[in-house]
């Protein structure tokens, strides 16, 4: 870590193996490192770790949801959600193959907290209060990434050459991007109308619906 205005540097974190997740939480107070088999909460202006979250497999991905207030990890077959505030695991969902790219999806004026992940060929969209399984979205080659919309209504995933833009309430595929070598990664127009989609040499935005946000 170091200082903004200084440059001086403030600690340096040691991790218990391989970086997986790395991030700020949102007032900047905390940081979030996932590494091994534990993903852990440092103060971020002494270094000093705050909390530590322990898993029984190899971890695949860690993120904040947009308040900071919990933190999803994906290990092995399973999900879990921790409370950042408390330091305690508020959920623990099981599925039926190894899980990777975990992500939230969530328009809490609208009561919507879902979270995300990656299984092979296949996302998956959970409730996140209730663990319960909403549906399962067959994307057919290996996917590198899931993102649910600014306002959660669709979920996007990517793999080797497709982008696939997906109904979050149905699962029925809406929109189908292919390119002719890989896509490197692909996310939302910051409103959620269109689709970004990079490749090697090329950023492309290709609209997604008739309406500015979704």
């Amino acid at each position: 870590l170091w200082d903004g205005l200084s440059w001086n540097p403030i600690a340096t974190i040691e991790l218990d193996g391989d970086r997986v997740a790395a991030a700020w939480n949102t007032n900047g107070t905390l940081v979030m490192t996932a590494s091994g088999r534990t993903a852990k909460l440092w103060n971020a202006f002494t270094g000093t770790e705050v909390a530590t979250f322990e898993h029984e497999a190899s971890l695949t991905s860690a993120v904040f949801n947009k308040a900071s207030s919990s933190l999803l990890t994906t290990s092995g077959n399973m999900l879990y959600i921790w409370n950042a505030n408390t330091y305690t695991q508020d959920r623990a969902i099981e599925y039926e193959g190894e899980l990777a790219h975990g992500a939230w999806s969530e328009e809490l004026s609208r009561g919507i907290s879902r979270v995300l992940a990656t299984s092979g060929d296949k996302g998956v969209v959970w409730n996140a209060r209730t663990g319960d399984l909403l549906v399962e979205l067959p994307h057919s080659e290996p996917v590198e990434r899931i993102m649910g919309s600014p306002l959660a209504t669709r979920v996007l995933t990517a793999g080797e050459n497709r982008v696939r833009v997906w109904e979050t309430a149905t699962g029925e595929e809406v929109l189908t991007i292919e390119r002719d070598g890989p896509i490197l990664d692909a996310g939302w127009h910051s409103a959620g109308g269109g689709v970004l989609v990079p490749t090697a040499n090329e950023m492309t935005a290709i609209k997604a619906t008739d309406n500015q946000y979704i």
